[in-house]
């Protein structure tokens, strides 16, 4: 594909980003000149791609092994690596202390009872229905949590670079969302370099609707707007609704098509969940209402990759710095 064909077919937009692109694919060449200007992002866009990641590569189980052996990971570090090259997430348990999420807890909901957080009140109805973004924002104190240096080491492990935090949603209650992949929502090129940190606020309840996954859906391809019929305009115009209608359906499909078997995660306050950019997942039925499922939400691109929401065409606002904890 030639420069001009590039430009052409994307409409034009990356500049500045796409000259620090810092990975291996044989059209970096395109992503060199100062002129190329996108005006959308879509999957469908970019150069045909196979993901990049290190733990999504044939030999992934041997490099870790060679780190292993090396001493620059520990026995714990290539347990949970390993899980997540196999399964598509990794679980660790205790990796925030109790004692600082009681901390961040307490700061949280005080924050909501003074009425520090515009639009939202203490009260149970509207607590059940937020999923409210990037709380850390509007109370700096949660910054522990959405830098906390154990996250960010481990992400540093998977993404073998430095660690951009994107976004945060918090939840009182069950989202009870029907299973889908983060990359429709939230994706980079190359694929791969998206992750996300389940961090839970409390020891969860089998009855509080609690999260699903589906271990080793991260193999699939993976599936964006064009794929599903949805175009670029067509959610920003028709909403959940398109996605409901078309997006959903598609996942629902896959998984019995691949006799995919989910799991629920049940963690006790302070463990992290960890899952790969494709890993198809979602929120179960609340059975009890009176029960909670408290977590703290955690999306993390790689640095030196294009971050875009294929949903919207657009690329995404990253307002964080780069951070490595090694």
């Amino acid at each position: 594909m030639s420069l001009e064909t590039f430009k052409k077919k994307i409409g034009l937009k990356l500049r500045k980003q796409a000259k620090t692109i810092a990975f291996n694919f044989k059209e970096r060449e395109l992503l060199k000149s100062n002129d190329l200007l996108f005006c959308r992002f879509r999957a469908e866009d970019f150069p045909k791609q196979k993901t990049q990641a290190w733990l999504d590569r044939d030999n992934a189980i041997e490099s870790i092994q060679k780190k292993l052996s090396s001493g620059t990971i520990s026995n714990e570090d290539a347990r949970q690596l390993e899980q997540f090259s196999t399964e598509g997430l990794a679980i660790c348990k205790q990796m925030i202390d109790p004692a600082l999420i009681d901390e961040m807890v307490e700061t949280l909901d005080g924050a909501i009872k003074r009425g520090d957080i515009h639009g939202l009140e203490w009260k149970n109805e509207q607590l059940r229905k937020s999923r409210v973004m990037d709380f850390q924002e509007r109370i700096p104190a949660l910054n522990k949590l959405f830098k906390n240096p154990a996250i960010i080491r481990f992400l540093n492990l998977v993404f073998e670079r430095p660690v951009i935090p994107f976004q945060s949603l918090n939840f009182f209650y069950s989202s009870e969302q029907e299973p889908h992949s983060d990359a429709i929502h939230m994706s980079s090129y190359p694929l791969g370099f998206m992750s996300a940190a389940w961090i839970a606020l409390e020891d969860i309840h089998p009855d509080s609707g609690p999260l699903e996954y589906y271990p080793g859906s991260h193999k699939l391809p993976y599936v964006f707007s064009k794929d599903v019929g949805i175009s670029d305009t067509e959610y920003v115009l028709g909403g959940r609704e398109v996605y409901s209608k078309k997006y959903e359906p598609y996942i629902e499909n896959l998984i019995k098509e691949h006799k995919l078997q989910a799991k629920q995660y049940l963690p006790k306050k302070g463990d992290v969940l960890f899952w790969h950019h494709n890993l198809i997942h979602g929120g179960t039925p609340v059975v009890d209402e009176s029960k909670t499922r408290r977590a703290f939400v955690c999306h993390y691109f790689a640095k030196d990759v294009i971050c875009y929401h294929d949903l919207i065409a657009e690329k995404a606002k990253v307002r964080e710095e780069a951070i490595s904890v090694l």
